[in-house]
């Protein structure tokens, strides 16, 4: 038995028991172990060991280990932590590194460094590699040009299936994938697709234009990423064509690609929903204090500001009221306030979803309905909760010995009509910053937050102002 085989199966151990394993075959410079070890984990496996070690342990496994390797695991690092570990090798072992990895994983690290690094990685790289890399990196980094791969397999439409077959064998070693094959006429124009399934089953004299789709869905080079990931989620894609202004194909965009522009996303939309600004650095920077104070410090300040018109609209009403008055209306000021913001924030987060999912854009009646069924809710919410939060205002009263039955009116149509203007703007707000190209996700979080506590408190004291005055 092989000594390969005699090892248990290093995926069911803990990343702990590996990293003891790595330690120990390190400390005894079993260097032979150490690789087998590497090898016999899947690549996400190999990047959350290396992970794990220390850094001189991280040194010693990039000098011992393979470049092909190495490469896997840094395809699966953030960019700006693999630009960070590049920095500290020579410029010739990065190069060697790079020329294993995907262009648009290289790509993504490169754009970490300044124009003479890159210059320098690039000289030093195998050319066809290197000329890759360097169309990669004239497309704009949130174009599908930026993400895309260059090893598809093509065939032309006058080919026979048996020619076709042929071509997909002679390339499928330096494929990204085989699944998919697309067809190019004269001019090499993208003109159909087929995939690898159809292409087996089809009778091997047929010419390749008669068996193939014609319905290609496809992407410009210079659209939006966030574009390409749309496209294939709706069409259940695991590969997209890019194509240029010709209609030529210039490469191919993989759904792993796609997870990663998802996720970095959902975590842009996070922290814009927690009112965190988007970071132009690192995660590093996130254990920093200059930089967290940037991303933190522009939406506080701006909460501030707005939050100075509540207390002026506070001590402008208290003006027109007896002292008894405003002894009696203070205590519910934080109930209607809280009840007037989570419903704006609601509604904000459903809009929001709806545009991000593009379920406006070819609908209008969609959005007509979506509108006035979110207004008609927020109407029923807001009566609901209003008498709700009426009789706790008016229990408390009672439970103090200052029976008013006027504050079960005055809490009651507050919370009322303050949820539903806070809901009104909720929805309003997303669908304006979408049409006019902003992210709708800045309209959640703190933003709603501190404009509900202005409608309430405004709301608030107005009915309190025209009920006392009247009744």
């Amino acid at each position: 038995m092989s000594k390969k085989k005699e090892q248990t199966n290093e995926f069911e151990l803990s990343v702990a028991e590996l990293v003891l394993r790595v330690e120990q075959f390190l400390a005894e410079e079993n260097d032979a172990a150490s690789i087998i070890l590497f090898e016999d984990l899947l690549p996400f496996d190999m990047y959350t060991l290396f992970k794990g070690l220390t850094y001189e342990q991280q040194e010693k496994i990039l000098n011992i280990l393979p470049d092909t390797d190495i490469a896997e695991i840094f395809a699966h690092f953030e960019p700006e932590d693999a630009a960070e570990y590049f920095k500290k090798l020579q410029t010739e072992r990065v190069a060697e590194i790079l020329n294993e990895m995907s262009s648009d994983d290289s790509v993504e690290i490169l754009r970490e460094f300044d124009r003479a690094d890159v210059s320098n990685y690039l000289s030093n790289m195998e050319e066809d590699v290197a000329t890759e890399i360097r169309e990669l990196l004239f497309y704009d980094d949130e174009s599908a040009g930026s993400i895309m791969a260059f090893g598809m397999i093509t065939v032309l439409e006058t080919d026979t299936v048996r020619r076709a077959m042929k071509k997909i064998v002679d390339n499928a070693p330096d494929a990204e994938t085989i699944t998919v094959i697309y067809v190019l006429d004269s001019e090499e124009v993208l003109v159909g697709v087929m995939s690898l399934r159809e292409m087996i089953i089809a009778r091997s004299q047929e010419i390749v234009k008669d068996v193939m789709s014609e319905r290609v869905i496809k992407i410009a080079i210079g659209q939006d990423r966030e574009v390409a990931a749309q496209l294939m989620m709706d069409y259940d894609l695991t590969v997209l064509p890019v194509v240029n202004d010709s209609e030529h194909l210039e490469g191919i965009i993989t759904i792993d690609d796609v997870v990663d522009i998802v996720r970095e996303e959902a975590e842009e939309d996070y922290l814009k929903l927690a009112g965190v600004t988007e970071s132009a650095t690192g995660k590093e920077d996130d254990y920093k204090i200059m930089p967290s104070l940037k991303k933190r410090l522009p939406w506080l300040i701006s909460m501030v500001f707005l939050s100075i018109f509540v207390s002026t609209a506070i001590s402008a009403f208290q003006e027109g009221f007896e002292p008894q008055i405003i002894v009696l209306l203070t205590p519910f000021i934080t109930m209607v306030n809280n009840m007037t913001g989570v419903p704006g924030i609601q509604v904000a987060a459903i809009a929001m979803l709806k545009v991000v999912s593009g379920d406006f854009v070819q609908n209008k009646k969609l959005l007509q309905k979506f509108i006035s069924n979110q207004v008609i809710t927020a109407m029923i919410i807001g009566g609901i909760i209003g008498i709700v939060v009426g009789l706790c205002a008016l229990g408390l009263t009672i439970l103090f010995g200052q029976i008013n039955i006027m504050i079960f009116f005055i809490v009651g149509l507050s919370v009322f009509f303050s949820s539903l203007i806070s809901s009104c703007i909720g929805i309003f707000s997303v669908l304006f910053l979408d049409k006019i190209g902003k992210d709708p996700a800045v309209a959640s979080g703190p933003f709603m937050s501190t404009i509900g506590d202005m409608i309430g408190v405004t709301t608030y004291f107005l009915i309190a102002f025209i009920m006392y005055y009247l009744f």
